[in-house]
């Protein structure tokens, strides 16, 4: 049986640098958190506060980030290149 499609990681393993959104998701945190486990930290930035998770995908972490006043719903994805998510994982989150 092959194994989980992402591993969830501290929020401490985030890179510092350029990050690029990549693409959002319609479900948000509380949505992710019952069928996938992903856990999401309160915190605040220069912005806003926002609910963060770090998850790597196949040797790459993503950060899934929802600032709480954003009149918008959905969960953002934001990576450290533009690359998009493909392969098993991308219509996982689609379910």
């Amino acid at each position: 049986m092959p194994g989980p499609l992402f591993r969830q990681v501290s929020r401490l393993e985030w890179p510092e640098g350029d990050n690029h959104p990549i693409a959002v998701l319609r479900l948000e945190p509380t949505a992710l958190h019952e069928p996938y486990g992903i856990e999401f930290s309160r915190e605040a930035d220069d912005l806003d506060q926002l609910d963060l998770a770090v998850l790597e995908i196949d040797h790459r972490r993503y950060v899934l980030v929802r600032y709480l006043g954003h009149p918008s719903p959905g969960t953002e994805v934001v990576g450290t290149s533009r690359r998009l998510l493909r392969g098993p994982c991308a219509p996982s989150f689609e379910r």
